[in-house]
């Protein structure tokens, strides 16, 4: 991460974590989750992203990037919760969150993270 911002990706316990900080690009969030979804792991991720320092505001067609990635990764991916701010970034979020769901995908957008946190635990058991 630079002083300017960043994605930090880590996996704990098989679950993926992704912590987005001030200013970055597109490409650099989905290169991090891509590069995250590459540890062994003997069932899908469930994936925590918590964008509530984050000073990026995507536009639709960014967020239909991001949900068209977690579609495409679905035999990867469980469920994806982020935790973002109120206004633009968590309504953004809810919009990815339907565009997946119509293909099959689970995205979950939160306030708090103890929901998110909450919402992966319901998911724990496979599909």
């Amino acid at each position: 991460m630079t002083e300017e911002g960043g994605v930090e990706a880590r996996v704990e316990d098989g679950r993926i974590v992704l912590e987005a900080r001030g200013l970055y690009p597109l490409d650099h969030y989905l290169q991090r989750f891509a590069e995250a979804l590459d540890a062994p792991s003997d069932r899908p991720f469930l994936v925590l992203c918590d964008s509530r320092a984050s000073d990026v505001v995507r536009s639709p067609a960014e967020m239909r990037r991001v949900a068209d990635f977690v579609v495409r990764n679905t035999p990867r991916i469980r469920a994806v919760a982020v935790v973002t701010r109120d206004g633009a970034p968590f309504g953004l979020t809810r919009i990815a969150a339907a565009v997946a769901e119509h293909h099959g995908a689970e995205i979950g957008a939160f306030r708090a993270m103890e929901a998110a946190e909450e919402w992966l635990d319901a998911r724990v058991r496979p599909r």
